[in-house]
This record gives C-alpha cells, structure tokens and sequence, in this order.
C-alpha cells in the first residue's frame, strides 16, 4: 500500500502561517504514551457530517512508513482498534513502541531524492499512517488524517530514534513542501503540517493537544 503526498495537499488552506510560528515555539517534548483521539465525519469541504449510513464504529489502524513521510507502507498494523466515531478514545502508544523503534529506517532514497533532508544521516525513524475500515469486512471507510481541533492543521505521528533536524524542500502537485522539523529526543513527536494560499505547505513541530482529532472524509 502506498501513501502519496495527498495527506499534505488536502489541507485547508490556513489564513497564515503566524500561528504556526507560535506552536513551534512551544513545543520540543515527545508523545506521552497514551493520547486521546476522537474520530469524525467531514466531507470534502470540511464540514461535519452526520450521515446514519456511515458507520458509527470503525476498525482504526497503523502501519508504519519508514525511512519517509510519504510512499510505501512497510509493516503490517501495529494498531488495531475499534473506536466510535464522536467519542473520545485512548490510543496507547506505549504497546507499540518497541515494535516502532526495531523497524525504523534511515531516510529512504525516494524521500532524498524528492528534497526530504535528515541531519544527521544516521537518524532513523519511521511515520506512524492512519487508516479506517469497517471491522466487518477491513474494507476501507475513506481517507484519515489526524488535525487539530481548530481543522487548519494536519497533524502526524513519527518516531525518531535520536535528537535531529529535517530540512529541505519537495516538490509535488504545483505547490512545494518545506521541512523545518527539531527534535531534541527520542521518542514519538507531533508533526503539522499547514498550507498557505499558494498551496505551499510546511511541515514542522506540533505542540500536543488535549485531543486529536481523527478526520474520516468518506469515499462516498
């Protein structure tokens, strides 16, 4: 299964990136172990959905990308949870985080190539990937990303095997990608990515919420 850049070109577009700045600021500290997401409908233009077709509970999933923020998904699930969607659900980091550091990987030549830069080189980590299917037949729901409560920022998951720095700039879909990523320790980070007017994107720390929010825009 392969994961494109979509996660980033999805966003709503931010009124700037001035609250940004701020948050980045805030924030260098790892992941607490557990954190709790609610998962909910939005259609494509960022509305919530209350359908009654839709399923009220949901298998939620995560593989893991590594060596890359974006391309083939190189493990099976590390998670598989059943969670209803609307309510608040602990997701237990620390059951999985062994598993998480064993297959991280050092940047992947694809990410290299597509302008991702990883200091020091050495550094291995890995992008925990959001998925959501029904737990009746795994068939997939839609598409899912965490973000913030306030829906201007998609949030991601990496693990990092060591203090480092991502830099660098991508190019994709008539818009780039900039990278201005810190992390001062081990351990599993937040990541943001936001996107301005002119479908720039920049991708750096995230601060931790009191609940993320698990967006599931349905194929429908």
């Amino acid at each position: 299964m392969r994961v494109g850049h979509g996660w980033i070109f999805g966003l709503v577009v931010s009124a700037g990136l001035a609250m940004l700045d701020v948050a980045v600021a805030a924030n260098v500290e790892t992941v607490p172990g557990k954190l709790t997401l609610q998962a909910e409908y939005f259609d494509k233009d960022s509305n919530l959905l209350n359908d009654a077709s839709l399923p009220r509970i949901v298998l939620f999933r995560m593989p893991i990308i590594a060596g890359n923020l974006a391309g083939e998904v190189t493990s099976p699930d590390l998670v598989q949870l059943k969670i209803k969607v609307g309510e608040p659900t602990i997701l237990d980091l620390e059951e999985i985080i062994t598993t998480v550091e064993s297959s991280a990987a050092s940047v992947t030549k694809e990410a290299a190539k597509a302008g991702l830069v990883v200091t020091p080189k050495e550094a291995r980590f890995a992008r925990l990937v959001t998925l959501v299917a029904y737990p009746e037949t795994g068939k997939g729901v839609g598409g899912a990303r965490f973000q913030t409560t306030e829906g201007n920022q998609t949030i991601l998951l990496v693990y990092f095997d060591r203090p480092c720095q991502l830099s660098g700039v991508a190019h994709a879909r008539g818009g780039s990608i900039s990278y201005d990523v810190h992390v001062a320790s081990r351990g599993i980070h937040l990541l943001m990515a936001v996107r301005d007017e002119q479908s720039n994107v920049r991708v750096t720390n995230a601060s931790v919420p009191a609940v993320l929010v698990l967006r599931i825009t349905p194929h429908k």
